[in-house]
């Protein structure tokens, strides 16, 4: 149920981003990620992650990716969330200031 629950959410907050075509997100400043799950950085369990990791958050409001591996190396059986994400340093535990990709754009 906590795992429905967690997915209902980064769905609706999907649906009130803005959606970037693939095409548009650059390295080094941004990267295409395939995360788990999408939610802001106020909302639980990435509230928490970020507090264990000292990750500096300047809005809560920011979306970030969670449980994310790089659209290079990307093979999960899940139903992955694109993300275009700039601050991927944590191993894919977590990748702060995503927004939304349309991986077909």
């Amino acid at each position: 149920m906590q795992h429905k629950v967690a997915v209902v959410g980064s769905l609706a907050t999907l649906a009130a981003a803005t959606i970037l075509p693939a095409s548009q997100c650059l390295p080094p400043d941004r990267q295409l990620q395939y995360c788990d799950f999408a939610q802001t950085a106020s909302e639980s369990p990435a509230l928490e992650i970020i507090g264990l990791l000292a990750i500096p958050i300047n809005d809560p409001n920011v979306l970030v990716g969670l449980r994310c591996t790089p659209f290079s190396v990307w093979g999960s059986t899940c139903n992955p969330i694109p993300l275009c994400c700039k601050d991927n340093d944590y191993l894919g535990i977590i990748a702060v200031d995503c927004v939304p990709v349309d991986v077909n754009l």
